[in-house]
């Protein structure tokens, strides 16, 4: 993001994903400010608030994407926030960011109050689903994940939003096949509402149908189990597009209502995106994909070519547009017609150049500044904020600046050397700025102090609610989550064996999964199904 005049929150974190927090002065943008009013003044955590945006919206107004309108491939939300239909709020965003933090704090029960996100695990269920609690328990994690690990994206004002994340967990244990599922890949099967798919085929499977759910992961899992689904559509999976994660809800071998007159023939497959918006194509959704149809193909015997293959709009018979103009079927096909595991991954798709040469680092045309983002040309002018525009490091490029003259960029960056060994520290020079502070920081007490850029910056972790300690190398000391209270009550990301019963800790819940044999795997996943 472009650090100094494009930040959302009141701090900012440069060099690494989790940097040390930085003053700032530039004011907020329009959501922003109202992210976090609205938040202070319904006792929502900002960041939770302004994660359930990304999670429904990607930040951008739904009046402003072309979405099918016949809801069949999830139900009517409203505004930037996904509120439930029906309800009643004036067209302004800011009322919708206003109307979704009072609802979700109107949505937590008095038994789970508490300081932690996780304490709002219940809230976001109902928000997303009502009483669907295991298709709101998807949203739920994917809010959470998304204030845990951060986010930083442009939202259709063109304001960046900034959630700084608390540091990234583990990766995800190893399950073995799920209950129900057809492939391995399958995260869960949550079955679609009876009535919505009928059991077996009238002919043999050889399509595979590529769909968009057009909302978010969860409300489509959540439409294919509702009674207030008057389409009655299903599909055979559903894959989110923070990290792929895929859902059964109808078997292979049955018939899901998905594609009219292909139904008995193919497989459907839904893909968490609004089709106009090209931010929710991830990498890790179409390699994802790409396994599953692979996968599929296999076992049924079909033809690994686009004849075989195809988006829902090229479906006979059909009225949809999914899966729309920025899903990119070279590059999709040839993930699927080749290595799909990550080891040899083919070329970058072909597409057009929408930055026109410009990368991140962007360029300066006078005041101007330029540069390229998440495959979109970004813009802003420096000089209606009193800055100019030029270098200012080699992590963010060019950039707007205060002062009189930009920086040029350097000719050569400095070549890297490994720090001597066991060698004492010197005493800084008499006009070091940051009195021997470098950029990993110390501790006084709850406040950081570090040095960025020659400039001495410090920041009361206590003013978020954390406390200040040292991260890892790479960032040094930082602005760290105050150590909770044990959730798990004792059960650990290891886990355990209850008989053939795993029992493990899991984003501050207990997980449990009945396994043919439970025992211990290796060290880096601990006890598993095997």
């Amino acid at each position: 993001m472009r650090a100094l005049l494009l930040i959302a929150s009141g701090v900012l974190l440069t060099g690494t994903a989790c940097s040390n927090t930085v003053e700032t002065t530039e004011p907020e943008g329009p959501l922003a400010t109202a992210f976090r009013e609205s938040a202070q003044q319904a006792g929502v955590p900002r960041d939770l608030l302004v994660a359930t945006a990304w999670v429904q919206t990607r930040f951008q107004r739904p009046t402003e994407q072309e979405q099918d309108a016949d809801g069949e491939h999830a139900p009517a939300r409203v505004g930037l926030l996904g509120l439930p239909a029906g309800t009643e709020v004036a067209d302004d965003p800011i009322a919708h960011i206003d109307a979704a933090a009072r609802l979700l704090a109107s949505l937590r029960a008095p038994d789970e109050k508490g300081d932690g996100l996780s304490s709002w695990r219940g809230a976001l269920a109902r928000y997303a689903a009502g009483d669907d609690l295991e298709a709101g328990e998807l949203f739920a994690n994917a809010v959470l994940s998304a204030a845990q690990d951060g986010v930083r994206a442009p939202a259709y004002t063109g304001e960046v939003l900034v959630i700084e994340g608390r540091g990234k967990r583990g990766s995800a244990k190893a399950q073995a096949l799920v209950a129900g599922a057809d492939s391995e890949l399958v995260a869960r099967y949550l079955p679609a509402r009876s009535g919505h798919w009928h059991s077996g085929r009238s002919r043999a499977v050889d399509r595979v149908v590529i769909h968009t759910t057009e909302g978010s992961y969860d409300g489509a899992i959540s439409w294919f189990r509702s009674a207030e689904n008057p389409y009655q559509t299903s599909a055979h999976y559903v894959i989110r597009s923070s990290d792929g994660e895929i859902t059964q809800m109808v078997r292979e071998a049955d018939t899901a209502y998905h594609a009219r007159d292909w139904n008995s023939r193919a497989v459907g497959i839904e893909h968490e995106a609004i089709s106009s918006n090209p931010a929710w194509f991830t990498e890790a959704m179409y390699r994802s994909s790409a396994r599953l149809v692979r996968d599929i193909c296999d076992r049924w015997g079909i033809p690994i070519d686009r004849q075989h293959i195809v988006g829902h709009v090229e479906v006979p018979g059909n009225d949809h547009s999914d899966p729309g103009r920025h899903w990119d079927w070279d590059y999709f096909m040839s993930l699927v017609q080749g290595p799909v595991d990550g080891s040899s991954p083919p070329p970058p798709p072909s597409t057009v150049d929408a930055c026109d040469g410009l990368d991140y680092f962007g360029a300066c045309d006078g005041a101007q500044l330029r540069w390229c983002e998440n495959g979109a040309l970004r813009s802003v002018d420096c000089g209606a904020s009193g800055q100019v525009c030029g270098w200012q490091d080699d992590t963010v490029g060019n950039n707007c600046l205060a002062g009189d003259e930009p920086t040029p960029p350097p000719q050569e960056p400095p070549p890297q050397q490994d720090p001597p060994e066991q060698q004492d520290p010197e005493p800084p020079p008499a006009d070091d700025p940051c009195q021997g502070i470098d950029y990993a920081g110390v501790c006084d007490g709850t406040d950081l102090v570090w040095c960025d850029a020659e400039v001495l910056r410090s920041y009361d972790c206590a003013v978020t609610g954390q406390v200040c300690g040292w991260q890892d190398d790479d960032v040094g000391n930082n602005c760290l989550a105050a150590p909770p209270e044990d959730p798990c009550n004792g059960e650990t990301w290891l886990g355990r064996c209850d008989g053939d019963t795993l029992i493990w800790c899991a984003d501050d819940t207990v997980r449990t999964a009945q396994c043919e044999s439970c025992g211990w795997q290796d060290d880096s996943i601990g006890n598993n199904c095997l």
